[in-house]
């Protein structure tokens, strides 16, 4: 599999790029991407903008790591891409809102082994 982490260096908690190091290691490391490639915002609509690049079956999935309105940027930008990828989210902000309401994985582990049983929920 091959994956895009869309990554907001300014969320809220600044203790996150170590947990994303480590899921990204163990992705590799447990084969279950063959791929990960990183792209870090600067400004806002930086997210948007690469997700809305998205071509269908560029990316597997893509991970939007931030808070809600890196998650909102990253999900318009694949909606208006057209691509149908996948949208993981690994909660970086503040209050993390839709990660907390939908239970979303919080440690590395739980993380991985989601991409890997990959189901999909609309």
């Amino acid at each position: 599999m091959k994956g895009l982490f869309i990554i907001n260096p300014s969320s809220g908690r600044q203790n996150f790029i170590d947990k994303i190091k480590e899921i990204a290691g163990m992705l590799v490391i447990d084969q279950i991407c063959n791929t990960i490639d990183v792209f870090y915002t600067e400004k806002q609509d930086d997210a948007l903008n690469k997700a809305a690049t998205l071509e269908k079956g560029q990316y597997d999935f893509v991970v939007a790591v931030g808070g809600d309105g890196t998650l909102n940027e990253v999900i318009n930008g694949v909606v208006l891409s057209q691509s149908n990828t996948p949208v993981a989210v690994i909660s970086a902000g503040t209050v993390n809102d839709f990660a907390t309401y939908l239970n979303l994985p919080q440690t590395p582990k739980e993380f991985c082994d989601m991409i890997a049983d990959f189901k999909l929920k609309r």
